[in-house]
């Protein structure tokens, strides 16, 4: 009988020849040619529009010698550090022709960019899109942008607005797997920009916030549903993202509201503290910058959430005390799972149980305050692996039968399972 021997979390396992070797190349082979992973950043750059010039009231926009060279700074940041994700979403977007060209002059060979205004209040006080104006009691000249990599892993499709409220919008951008055509798979991704809480009463803006993202929440999952119904019976699962500027802390009521609805907070989901992410205008620093993503269709089970302690002692056995020697007793199977790094699927970054993982979630270090700033924020940036698994229950040898199962988070757990 032909033996192949390998390392598994440190120790040697027999395993049995040909068939699993077949197996395992066969595993290898397709976590190869399956997996696809891609990377998203959002970023509010601070529009000239709304930026103070030192302690008058004065803006950035009212001279291009002011707002000039900070553009050309955060084009070219972008161009230098963000190249390599495949969507950048930009809050505070200014729709200055000038502005536009800065960027587009920087960034236009690397980036396609789709950008949605705010509507402007005319003067029977209807919200309407009006031509461009530097009276704000009748237009607004910032909204939310898109960039997408040209030679990324996503392709642009359409993109929409939302209204969130009095002359405010969320961008509803449209994506797919880039060279896949129509059997691509859907990336929807919701631009966001909540109010700011200027109210005294805190439960108010809370209130308000969560209005606005259960508005977009609900216009991105309408979306998300009429692709899949004009897909009919070959539907796909979609991913959706709602990421953005959310003027408030991950555990606040908008939040809440987003991870009721079964959306994963990428940094929470990896165990990552991203620290303060904006200082606002009144000298309050906040993790305001948040991710936050979710598979809609609903036949993928989410993992085993072994969070609960009791339910993590069930398995692998509680701590207790000696009440005699007040010495802490540790069972032998608890004791093997910590040695060999058990970990929570959830803390690893799973959203589901077939290997979709949010690999990684960092924000970047640069200066928030005072002068010569980029911005007020820090971009941050998610990626994120998403398996492209099918059915392989074609595959000849008997001893492979997987048509009605689905790959484990690890495709070695199995080796070790006896051991507890």
């Amino acid at each position: 009988m032909n033996i192949t021997h390998l390392r598994v979390r440190g120790r040697q396992a027999a395993l049995i020849g040909p068939r699993f070797n077949r197996l395992w190349l066969c595993c290898l082979f397709a976590l190869n040619e399956l997996t696809f992973s891609f990377t998203i950043t959002t970023f509010n750059i601070l529009a000239p529009v709304h930026r103070s010039m030192g302690h008058s009231n004065r803006r950035e926009s009212e001279r291009e010698t002011w707002w000039r060279p900070r553009a050309e700074k955060v084009a070219k940041y972008i161009a230098d550090n963000l190249s390599s994700s495949d969507i950048i979403l930009l809050q505070e977007w200014w729709f200055d022709e000038k502005f536009t060209g800065v960027f587009d002059s920087i960034l236009g060979d690397q980036f396609d960019r789709i950008a949605e205004r705010r509507p402007g209040r005319n003067a029977d006080n209807i919200y309407t899109p009006l031509q461009q104006s530097h009276d704000s009691n009748v237009i607004r000249d910032d909204g939310m942008c898109c960039l997408i990599n040209k030679r990324g892993k996503l392709e642009l499709i359409d993109s929409s607005k939302v209204l969130t409220g009095p002359q405010r919008i969320a961008q509803i951008v449209h994506c797919r797997e880039r060279g896949q055509a129509s059997a691509g798979r859907d990336v929807f991704i919701a631009n966001t920009h909540l109010s700011f809480p200027k109210d005294e009463d805190q439960v108010k803006n809370d209130r308000r916030q969560a209005y606005e993202i259960n508005l977009i929440q609900r216009a991105l999952s309408k979306r998300c549903r009429s692709r899949q119904a004009d897909q009919g019976e070959t539907k796909k699962e979609v991913l959706e993202f709602i990421c953005g500027d959310f003027n408030s802390e991950p555990n606040g009521f908008a939040s809440a509201q987003l991870e009721s609805r079964d959306f994963v907070n990428c940094a929470s989901a990896k165990g990552e503290q991203m620290g303060v992410t904006h200082c606002a205008h009144t000298g309050k620093e906040m993790s305001a910058d948040q991710i936050f993503v979710r598979l809609s269709e609903r036949e993928r089970k989410k993992p085993r959430q072994t969070k609960d302690v009791s339910q993590f002692e069930s398995s692998y056995g509680a701590i207790t005390v000696d009440a005699s020697t007040g010495s802490t007793l540790i069972s032998s199977g608890r004791r093997k799972a910590l040695s060999i790094g058990y970990q929570d699927p959830l803390s690893l970054g799973y959203i589901d149980t077939i290997g979709t993982q949010i690999i990684n979630v960092q924000s970047a270090d640069i200066r928030i305050k005072g002068r010569g700033v980029l911005s007020d924020h820090r971009p941050v940036t998610a990626t994120l692996r998403w398996p492209k698994f099918r059915s392989v229950g074609h595959l000849s040898d008997p001893f492979v039968n997987f048509s009605n199962s689905t790959m484990p988070l690890d495709p070695l757990s199995f080796l070790c399972a006896s051991e507890f």
